[in-house]
């Protein structure tokens, strides 16, 4: 791809990220791929981009470190590859976009390689040292996936990621530009766009059990809708669940009243050979929104 992407520079961060979600980012593309760390699904993702809801803006104070640590990991990683490392210098906040699609990209550096690599992009990253793991043969997925994403709309050919691990640790990779898996990523990502554009909500997940409160508060009275023939394996799966929690329940209740009824008029029972110990104690409930009441409580612990 020899194009040059198109580039948009805004005045504030705001209106940067009003463009950002009118657009489908390296971010967006590793939601749709399941790969988003913190539960985002392409449900809220949806809703998100047709502003049915507010985007989840709320910074962590690890996401804080992050960006204070980006410009000291990125020179680090131009000492130890000798790569010279540059940024886009705006005075204001600046989106890549390739032209006539709703692609768009925000690298964090640009590489200039004196070899025949040509210019790439660096991603950087702060990393928790329990995630050392994660990082000792290559990045975890879903940073390939978002630099494969910044490849493919800048139009380079290879590109960099550079992760201080615990602060202390930089670990880095060079990666070549992978087109055969960008073109399964682009369509994942248009059939998305075509169902935001329709607004044809994607199916939920678990995890969207409140935004689909959120998302549909207010039902239509009497309204009747018949429901497509997929319906019947999610209608069976969810009749079997509840079979199946019921006998769980039902198992759970049993093996308490024996244990309760083995434990007695003591405090502790010890399970043989040391395996673990069942405490059936009192328990005080405060008076509040429920009436005050006392009762017991039975709880394993290992010994």
């Amino acid at each position: 791809m020899t194009d040059e992407p198109i580039r948009e520079e805004f005045e504030t961060k705001e209106a940067w990220l009003q463009a950002r979600r009118a657009a489908m980012t390296s971010t967006d593309a590793a939601v749709i791929l399941g790969l988003e760390p913190y539960g985002k699904t392409p449900l809220r993702l949806y809703a998100e981009k047709l502003n049915l809801v507010a985007p989840d803006t709320v910074a962590t104070e690890a996401m804080d470190w992050g960006v204070l640590l980006e410009e000291p990991i990125a020179r680090r990683y131009e000492t130890v590859t000798g790569r010279l490392v540059t940024k886009d210098n705006a005075a204001g906040y600046v989106l890549f976009r390739r032209p006539e699609t709703s692609h768009a990209a925000t690298p964090d550096f640009f590489i200039d390689d004196n070899t025949h690599q040509g210019r790439g992009v660096l991603e950087v990253k702060n990393v928790g040292p329990w995630k050392l793991d994660e990082w000792t043969s290559e990045p975890p997925l879903i940073f390939q996936v978002q630099l494969q994403w910044q490849l493919y709309v800048m139009g380079y050919g290879w590109g960099a990621i550079a992760a201080l691990i615990g602060g202390q640790k930089l670990l880095h990779y060079t990666l070549r530009r992978n087109d055969r898996f960008i073109r399964m990523v682009l369509v994942r990502v248009d059939e998305f766009w075509a169902r935001v554009d329709a607004k044809d909500a994607p199916l939920a997940h678990a995890a969207d059990q409140r935004l689909l409160s959120t998302l549909y508060a207010d039902p239509i009275r009497g309204k009747i809708i018949d429901l497509p023939p997929d319906a019947v394996i999610w209608d069976v799966q969810l009749q079997r669940a509840k079979e199946q929690l019921k006998e769980l329940e039902r198992l759970k209740d049993e093996a308490e009243a024996s244990l309760k009824s083995l434990i007695g008029d003591a405090e502790v029972g010890v399970l043989p050979d040391g395996a673990g110990v069942y405490s059936w104690l009192d328990v005080t409930r405060a008076g509040y929104e429920v009436p005050p009441g006392r009762y017991r409580q039975l709880r394993r612990r290992k010994t």
